[in-house]
């Protein structure tokens, strides 16, 4: 698919950040869901803030990416690198949403 391969080039040259506002999110014309993946892990090692805007903006996501996928990568990234990042407990307690986990989303959410 071409949007797929212009995706890929705006990876290697690092501006995935530039073209995730313009992917497609519709029914009729949607990528492969390693692209939207792709560039939320871009979004969650560089800006959490602007992730957390992606992970609403792009909700509910069951059709657009993996979210357990996504969920393993922020608790990654909290145990590792910012424990206490509000941005990224606000990302996992939406992401918990989006599964029907509330009890887990409403612990994130009292962090």
């Amino acid at each position: 698919m071409k949007w797929e391969e212009q995706v890929l080039k705006f990876a290697q040259l690092g501006q995935l950040r530039a073209i995730a506002p313009y992917l497609p999110r519709n029914e009729n014309n949607r990528l492969n869901s390693y692209i939207y993946e792709m560039v939320l892990f871009d979004y969650l090692k560089n800006d959490q803030e602007a992730f957390l805007c992606l992970v609403r903006d792009w909700a509910p996501p069951p059709e657009l990416y993996n979210v357990t996928a996504i969920i393993g990568a922020v608790i990654d990234h909290l145990l590792v690198c910012q424990p206490d990042n509000r941005f990224l407990l606000q990302s996992l307690a939406d992401l918990y949403s989006y599964q029907r986990k509330y009890g887990k989303a409403l612990a994130m959410y009292l962090k």
